[in-house]
């Protein structure tokens, strides 16, 4: 999505000086145990799960504050807000959140967060790393959240979410990230903000969580709940492209396979997915015409398409394509008989063509297939362009189409199916 013009010229005549990106390998302190939890040279290692932080405990720890010296992250209480003119809305969990304060001045710079140092372990390389944020803006698209990946000094963008900033936004949201690592090399995780001048303007996030398969499963207990996760609270956001929406929670103990309830006379059996997804607590896995298909919880938040993708590929699996009429109607029909799934929007492997030859592709394998079977919404696609994605709304009905684009960076819901 582009900027404005009128972001364009706001931007310009900010007094902005260049930020150096060594800044954030140096930790400057501003809590009472950095001089135990920086220091010289970092050296300890964290188990993942000892990263969690809701900010109930009103420390920032085990996170590391590193922003310059006119902003800093902050832990709020929502009953006492430090900026009354621009209260932050009732978080999803708690009542304590971590903000960006400007200070009486409203500074403009980036506040920066950093977790501890930690490694994906072998075996684990489906962590999830979720959180909830709030982000206003007065100008559209000015101020943004930034979530990073940093491995040996280098840093790689996981999620921009600048859509969200908008000055009508009075919603938390909640996200997901998949978080890969073959090398079990020492990484962090940086939030960067980017808040404006103006008395609108803010970041804040909450509820910092991550979920491997070692801490949501125990593979000797005959239980099917959560042992270490339990309370890990996640929510579905609805949001298109021309307004925030309030989000819906849901906190429930994550499982380890499908109950009962869920199996019907067209899953075969859940076993024959044992290779791929099902394992994943995040994840439902049905055998349908003898190909596995996986579909995100409903009581979990979406991904971007990228990260969807990313994440399918991580079980050997991928975005589900749906090259035939027939498998449409296999998936449409399934799903609505499930009540919790049959009216939500599901990522597919649909995305207007990475080499702008203008026309919808199925980017699931390669070489990429183009579109020839077609189940579009009426009036869709309205944005044939690169960038932009396919997914399933199950509101609709089948027969008058349910395909709809979006911009590919949105979060929602996806369905991996195995590779043939």
């Amino acid at each position: 999505m582009h900027h404005s013009f009128l972001f364009s010229a706001f931007f310009f005549f900010l007094p902005v000086l260049p930020v150096d990106r060594s800044l954030i390998i140096q930790a400057n302190c501003w809590h009472d145990s950095c001089d135990r939890t920086v220091g010289r040279a970092v050296t300890k290692l964290n188990e993942i799960s000892n990263l969690d932080n809701d900010f109930e405990n009103a420390v920032v720890d085990p996170w590391i504050e590193q922003s310059e010296a006119s902003v800093k992250w902050k832990i709020e209480n929502k009953t006492s807000p430090w900026q009354t003119d621009n209260a932050a809305p009732t978080p999803l969990n708690g009542v304590n959140y971590l903000r960006v304060d400007r200070g009486t001045s409203l500074s403009f710079s980036i506040a920066i967060l950093r977790s501890q140092p930690f490694k994906i372990l072998p075996g684990n390389d489906n962590a999830i790393f979720s959180f909830s944020f709030w982000i206003r803006s007065k100008w559209p698209q000015f101020t943004n959240l930034e979530l990073y990946l940093a491995k040996e000094e280098n840093e790689s963008l996981l999620l921009s979410l600048y859509n969200y900033s908008d000055t009508n936004n009075f919603a938390w949201q909640s996200q997901l990230v998949s978080l890969t690592d073959e090398t079990s090399s020492t990484l962090t995780l940086v939030f960067y903000a980017y808040c404006g001048l103006d008395m609108e303007d803010a970041v804040a996030i909450d509820d910092l969580r991550f979920i491997t398969p070692s801490t949501t499963s125990n593979p000797s207990s005959s239980s099917t709940e959560s042992t270490a996760v339990t309370d890990f609270v996640t929510t579905e956001t609805s949001k298109d492209t021309t307004d925030v929406t309030d989000v819906s929670t849901t906190s429930t103990p994550l499982k380890t396979t499908s109950g009962p309830e869920e199996q019907t006379t067209t899953t075969i059996s859940t076993s024959d997915c044992s290779s791929y997804l099902e394992r994943d607590t995040g994840m439902t896995c049905w055998t349908l015409e003898g190909k596995c298909y996986c579909f995100l919880r409903n009581n979990t938040a979406g991904l971007s398409w990228v990260n969807a993708d990313a994440f399918c590929k991580s079980g050997n699996m991928t975005l589900v394509s749906l090259e035939t009429e027939e498998e449409d109607e296999l998936i449409y029909n399934h799903v609505k008989t499930k009540p919790e799934m049959s009216n939500a929007k599901y990522w597919s492997s649909g995305k207007y063509s990475v080499d702008q030859d203008h026309f919808w592709e199925w980017a699931s394998t390669e070489p990429f297939q183009p579109f020839i079977y077609t189940n579009w919404s009426p009036g869709e696609p309205d944005e044939n362009r690169f960038g932009h994605c396919v997914y399933l709304d199950f509101k609709n009905d089948f027969s008058s189409g349910y395909w709809e684009d979006l911009l590919c960076t949105y979060p929602r819901r996806f369905i991996c199916e195995s590779i043939s």
